[in-house]
């Protein structure tokens, strides 16, 4: 067997496994509508149409962004939203160069449709922040915000990669604009954030390892160009960080199978084991975990390079 006959079968099987990740992708988002939806239909649906935020935490800005989806009837809204969200994982996923399949099987990804979160808006809007003209790019950061908890650590990340003033003119325009709408509600957002805090975030998808992932900063001094770096830490050091929200991570480099199987197995198993319910207080295994895979990894290369360099030289 030549090489360009490898090559094709090589480039057969990439397109066929690209082709089934994008399958389930839209599958799952389909079919999600008929299964779940509570994240989407309560919480962002219910108070962007109520106007009164009770379920939801965002920003007061970001209901706008919502609304267009809200006022649609709830089905159809509601597959909109996920078929949005679908497309956003697509166009990460090929910016970065990523595996759909593996990625269709993660639990971010099933999460993102089954609850009808938004994590595929994130994945979009950290690209376009990335390579768009700076006023557009400034749209992305927007959509950042949505989340700050989330949004953060990328919002930063494109600032120190791109140095660019005018990637800040749409958001913070846009953040005026609704200050001279909805008046001064910073001050009712905060309060609302702390109640909801302390009655409803504290739940099992909680990956967080606050206060003391915030000594993971440190790894910037190192490692500043990383995005997924940015994005680890940024898991670790809120006192709110979801497990699903580790998507837009996903879509740079899906975990290894063992990694994704290990995930599905601890939030699977208490569910049919109520007795171990409690390991679920410990979920910053994973954004630790994928922490330590990215620095080996990163350590490994670089050995390599170091003694494919020796090997040449001696």
């Amino acid at each position: 067997m030549n090489g360009d006959h490898r090559r094709a079968i090589y480039l057969g099987q990439a397109n066929l496994k690209t082709l089934l990740g994008v399958w389930i992708i839209l599958l799952t988002a389909i079919i999600s509508i008929f299964l779940g939806g509570w994240d989407y239909l309560v919480s962002i649906r219910g108070d962007t149409l109520s106007g009164q935020p009770t379920h939801s935490y965002n920003p007061y800005p970001a209901y706008w962004f919502f609304y267009p989806y809200a006022v649609l009837p709830p089905k159809v809204g509601y597959l909109l939203w996920n078929l949005t969200n679908a497309v956003g994982f697509a166009i990460a996923l090929k910016f970065w160069n990523s595996n759909p399949l593996a990625f269709a099987v993660t639990i971010p990804c099933f999460w993102t449709f089954y609850g009808g979160q938004y994590e595929g808006f994130f994945a979009a809007a950290f690209v376009l922040a990335l390579q768009c003209h700076p006023i557009i790019a400034g749209f992305g950061l927007f959509i950042l915000t949505f989340k700050p908890q989330v949004g953060i650590m990328p919002f930063l990340y494109v600032l120190y990669k791109r140095r660019d003033w005018r990637l800040l003119i749409l958001p913070v325009s846009l953040y005026l604009l609704s200050f001279i709408v909805q008046g001064w509600w910073i001050p009712r957002w905060y309060e609302h954030l702390q109640t909801g805090f302390e009655k409803d975030l504290i739940t099992a998808t909680r990956i967080n390892l606050f206060p003391w992932g915030l000594l993971s900063f440190v790894l910037l001094l190192r490692y500043a160009f990383n995005p997924k770096i940015w994005l680890l830490i940024g898991s670790l050091i809120m006192p709110y960080y979801s497990v699903y929200s580790l998507a837009t991570l996903f879509t740079i480099q899906p975990p290894r199978w063992w990694f994704n199987l290990a995930m599905w197995g601890f939030y699977l198993l208490p569910a049919f084991v109520p007795r171990l319910s409690f390991i679920q207080a410990f979920g910053f295994w994973i954004p630790l975990g994928l922490l330590g895979l990215e620095l080996w990894e990163k350590r490994k290369k670089r050995d390599d390079r170091e003694n494919g360099l020796g090997k040449g030289t001696a």
